[in-house]
Parts: structure tokens; C-alpha cells; sequence
């Protein structure tokens, strides 16, 4: 009797300790799923998180390149108004330049003209006469 006494004790404490095992799992499966949980929340919060930061700075990015592109075609146009401005005011100024010096060499002609030709001097404004030395 007394060792039945004992099994059965044992056997009780036995189960007892086996349902406290069964409860400290479950307690620890339980804490382990609520922090899986949290932990795919917060992973999901992430994730969303740096996908719109990504869509911003793709935004930001393309922006950026069509400031770029755009100024570079209005560089290109105002580079290309600068050079046809300069090869016009360049044009004007040789031609400027031209009839100033057509405007003397004709005011020297009507002078060597005036004076009856002087030493046997051709017109100036006579293109087809040409000095032409004796062979």
C-alpha cells in the first residue's frame, strides 16, 4: 500500500509537471506567435515604407532629369542664337567696314581724278584695268 501510495504520488506529480510543461509551452507558442506577428507588421510597415521613399526619389529622379534636359535644350538655343547673333553682327560690321573703305577709296579716286590723273594713276573703282608690267 505505502508503495502504491508512492507511484501514485509520483504519477501525480508526474502529470502535474507535464501539464505545466504543456502550459509553458503554450504560453511561449503564444508569445512567439504574437511576436512573429508584430515582427511581419512591423517588416510590412517597412517594406511599404521604403517602397513609397523609392517612388519619391524616382520622382525626384525624373524631375531632376527633365530640369536637366530641358535647360540643356534651352542652353542649346540660346548657344545657337548666340553664334547666328554674333555671325550676323560680324557680317554687319565687315560690311560696315567695307563700305568705309570703298567710301575712302572712292573720295581718294574723285581726289586723283581732280587733280587730272596725276602720274598716270587708274582709277581705283575700275576693276577690269589692271597694271600690267612690259615683258
Amino acid at each position: 500500500a505505502r508503495c502504491e501510495a508512492e507511484a501514485e504520488n509520483r504519477v501525480a506529480r508526474a502529470e502535474a509537471t507535464i501539464r505545466d510543461v504543456e502550459q509553458k509551452a503554450r504560453h511561449w507558442t503564444m508569445t512567439a506567435e504574437k511576436h512573429c506577428k508584430a515582427m511581419e507588421a512591423k517588416a510590412e510597415d517597412h517594406v511599404a515604407r521604403c517602397e513609397a521613399e523609392a517612388e519619391k526619389r524616382v520622382a525626384r529622379a525624373e524631375a531632376a532629369i527633365a530640369d536637366v534636359e530641358q535647360r540643356a535644350r534651352a542652353w542649346i538655343v540660346s548657344v545657337e542664337t548666340g553664334y547666328k547673333d554674333r555671325v550676323r553682327a560680324a557680317a554687319e560690321q565687315f560690311k560696315a567696314e567695307n563700305s568705309a573703305i570703298l567710301s575712302r577709296l572712292e573720295a581718294m579716286e574723285k581726289q586723283l581724278q581732280g587733280r587730272g590723273g596725276a602720274g598716270g594713276a587708274v582709277p581705283l573703282g575700275d576693276s577690269n584695268s589692271k597694271l600690267k608690267s612690259p615683258a
